[in-house]
């Protein structure tokens, strides 16, 4: 199915994504009726699923043989209308807590019934809501493009992560070449907050919106040092 003209007009403003709260929380309250149904069902996005993947695989020599997640909790930031929570329940994560700024969206993630809490949260304006090594994992899908500063929210993120501990992320090319993050990752490499980190190359990200068909993602993991 291809996106039709007038969701590509609405959807103009994902192009140049917005950081200020009120206007990111406005667009996904007002989006988050039809957000799956275009999202996944017309633009064919499948990063949650991808992302999903990618931290099972990594994660996989610490899963039960049932595939059962031992790892403790995992952290969705961003958790949206709860797309890649479902993702992450269905290759076997069972403790899973989400964080959104969009009531509307929280609201639609919670009738999914794969999240242990849902929490409102603004992640441009303070520290996620969680002790420092509180999850085993953290996830963060589709959600960079509104960060002020990306590696300021990935900081955070490595604080609630226990050191060993595994955070995938996507980020848009465009984006990731203007903020050179590159550069970045590897000076948390660098400076022993990570043990690892790695990307893929350009990956598709909307292709059924032409709209956004020449934009690329990048999924990112990497690995919170262990101290000392």
């Amino acid at each position: 199915m291809v996106a039709s003209e007038s969701s590509e007009n609405e959807s103009g403003w994902l192009r140049v994504p917005p950081t200020d709260a009120a206007e990111i929380t406005q667009r996904y309250d007002d989006w988050a009726e039809t957000y799956d149904r275009e999202l996944v069902g017309e633009w064919r996005y499948d990063a949650p699923q991808v992302a999903a993947a990618i931290l099972h695989k990594l994660l996989l020599p610490r899963l039960q043989p049932d595939n059962s997640s031992s790892t403790g909790p995992v952290l969705d930031l961003g958790c949206g209308t709860g797309l890649t929570g479902l993702a992450l329940s269905e290759v076997g994560f069972e403790h899973i807590d989400g964080l959104d700024l969009s009531e509307a969206s929280l609201q639609l993630a919670k009738n999914r019934s794969v999240y242990r809490t849902l929490t409102a949260h603004d992640f441009n304006a303070a520290p996620v809501p969680a002790p420092n090594d509180s999850y085993a994992a953290a996830i963060c899908v589709g959600v960079l493009s509104y960060a002020q500063d990306p590696l300021a929210v990935i900081g955070d993120l490595i604080r609630v992560v226990q050191a060993g501990g595994t955070i995938v992320f996507t980020h848009r090319t465009d984006l990731w070449d203007a903020q050179h993050l590159d550069v970045g990752l590897t000076d948390l490499q660098n400076g022993k907050q990570v043990q690892n980190v790695s990307w893929t190359e350009p990956q598709e990200y909307m292709p059924g919106n032409p709209g956004y068909a020449d934009l690329r993602i990048r999924y990112v993991n990497i690995t919170v040092a262990q101290v000392g």
